[in-house]
């Protein structure tokens, strides 16, 4: 079974890069979804890579908050200094012999579409937030891990919405279809609530405490689950298309849009002191 990353260049994906590269696992291909242009390549992705990892390339400079970035780590087991360690830009190294750069960054594009049906490869992960539509056409799987408990927790800001809701976190892998977050779900798992220390929290703006959210504790939710499934779940990731169908329960479908600026401010006073 031959498997294949899809990625745009941000937390998720450099994440799920680190994750692969310190599991030592060789996808087929990393496919960098990146807009055709007259750089050379080396400077395009360096680019990219800057623009796209603005915020949390800014965070890890500042000793503030550090402090809540090894929480984060250790909340979900990873080993201190991880966070930094998956923002080199060097890691894309790890697979760049099997670095297919696309000429246009949107996934459904003609292009892309092309691009994709004449891989050998079957399976592939994505790492991004496009919504996928008419590349599902295509005779291939692709898998998406959403920060929430499907079908329970469907659409924006699905971590925190699964807090406001459950009092927990949860994550959810599944094989997406042309629906938003729906799809066979292969595998979920909820992850129990913490606290997070964070003695400069009064001090931020919800919007600076909103990108932290998404620079560190979504990608690493989300990691947490791509690592299960490598490690403890017997290489379950290399043989994806075996998954037995998982996990469907009449459950009551709820989507969600991206929380207001009040609904953010209540969310996060529950998660830090």
């Amino acid at each position: 079974m031959k498997i294949s990353l899809i990625i745009e260049d941000g937390p998720i994906s450099r994440c799920y890069i680190k994750i692969f590269k310190d599991c030592k696992i060789k996808i087929q291909n990393l496919v960098y979804l990146a807009d055709d242009s007259f750089y050379p390549n080396f400077i395009k992705l360096r680019m990219i890579f800057n623009q796209n990892n603005f915020w949390p390339l800014k965070f890890l400079k500042e000793e503030k908050f550090k402090c809540l970035i090894y929480q984060i780590e250790d909340y979900f087991d990873y080993e201190k200094g991880f966070c930094e360690q998956m923002y080199k830009y060097e890691n894309i190294n790890y697979i760049y012999k099997n670095l297919i750069i696309s000429k246009n960054r949107k996934i459904n594009s003609v292009e892309n579409i092309k691009l994709i049906k004449n891989m050998e490869e079957n399976i592939f992960i994505n790492s991004g937030k496009q919504i996928y539509k008419e590349i599902l056409d295509l005779d291939k799987k692709f898998i998406h891990i959403h920060p929430g408990d499907l079908p329970s927790i469907k659409g924006a800001d699905a971590s925190l919405w699964q807090l406001k809701h459950w009092g927990d976190y949860a994550v959810s892998c599944f094989v997406m279809n042309k629906k938003i977050d729906e799809g066979n779900i292969l595998y979920k798992k909820k992850i129990k609530f913490q606290k997070f220390k964070f003695d400069i929290f009064s001090q931020l703006e919800t919007d600076e405490i909103y990108r932290l959210w998404y620079s560190f504790f979504d990608p690493l939710l989300r990691g947490f689950l791509l690592r299960e499934l490598i490690i403890n779940k017997n290489d379950l990731i290399s043989n994806i298309s075996d998954i037995p169908k998982k996990h469907n329960e009449n459950k009551k479908s709820n989507y969600y849009s991206f929380m207001t600026k009040k609904e953010k401010q209540e969310v996060f006073k529950l998660i830090f002191n």
